[in-house]
């Protein structure tokens, strides 16, 4: 190949990763020709595109200073973090390469999502070819530190008069669990933040919550406000009819106990949902 061709071709996988069409939140697996380097695309053969230098890492990085971290493919963003390239057992494999197998694992998790990154463990990507100990790490330790930028840091002891604050207290147990939880945080007469708890665990699809363990831990803490929350694996935000029916007993047993009930919250990765904003439940107040 001449370096005109070679020039031609890159400028236009260049323009076609630049499209719409592809979106870097997705994973893409390697699928090997020859000595090409391609991605496979919503799985149909017309979407495989293929090319030798233009993958290597100085174009990734090249892409990255002109177009942002978001024009990236998930392989190529792996590949920057894992930065060097490995013998493997068929061969020699590049950072572009060993990002693709990564990425073909992510694929292979429960949701194949790029949000499957979170629940990769050591043990994963050390069964990956031409993954050692140290690459594995430096994957764990970028995931973590994702996982961390994610949550925004809130004062010890808030004043909680806005859904946005309980969401940030909360997010961290409850934005991106698998299994139903259930938890409380306990505020004073102001507002003022006093403690919060997770109280119920439960499957991937329900928890069964006990209204007086609630009320007994909001007596023995005296608080007299509280906001109830828990998460919905499946990502939909939206309240169910057990969910009304729960905040609907939450708020009557609440009045007689001098106890208020000041929102129930619905996380789902990434996303959350105020009953008290999105419902009647309060209009007696």
């Amino acid at each position: 190949m001449d370096k005109t061709t070679s020039h031609s071709n890159q400028e236009l996988v260049v323009d076609f990763l630049a499209t719409n069409s592809l979106k870097a939140d997705r994973p893409l697996v390697v699928a090997d020709s020859g000595q090409h380097t391609g991605y496979r695309v919503n799985g149909t053969p017309k979407e495989v595109i293929f090319a030798q230098k233009l993958y290597e890492d100085s174009s990734v990085r090249q892409r990255l200073e002109k177009y942002g971290a978001k024009s990236l493919l998930v392989p190529e963003l792996l590949s920057i973090i894992i930065g060097k390239g490995t013998r493997g057992e068929d061969g020699d494999l590049t950072p572009i390469q060993l990002g693709s197998l990564v990425a073909e694992t992510i694929d292979n998790q429960k949701n194949g999502t790029v949000g499957d990154l979170r629940f990769l463990r050591f043990e994963q990507l050390e069964n990956i070819g031409g993954i050692d100990k140290e690459t594995a790490c430096r994957i764990l330790a970028a995931v973590e530190l994702g996982k961390r930028s994610y949550f925004d840091p809130v004062p010890d002891k808030p004043q909680i008069n806005d859904p946005v604050v309980a969401v940030s207290l909360l997010q961290e147990e409850l934005m991106w669990q698998e299994q139903e939880k259930f938890a409380v945080i306990f505020m004073d007469c102001r507002h003022q933040f006093l403690s919060k708890d997770v109280f119920f665990t439960g499957s991937a699809t329900e928890t069964l919550v006990s209204p007086q363990t609630i009320f007994r831990e909001a007596l023995k803490r005296q608080a007299t406000r509280l906001i109830v929350a828990h998460n919905h694996p499946s990502g939909n935000v939206s309240a169910s009819a057990a969910d009304l029916q729960l905040t609907k007993s939450l708020i009557e047993a609440g009045r007689l106990l001098e106890i208020k009930i000041q929102d129930h919250l619905i996380f789902g990765k990434g996303g959350w949902n105020s009953l008290r904003s999105d419902t009647c439940l309060w209009y007696e107040e």
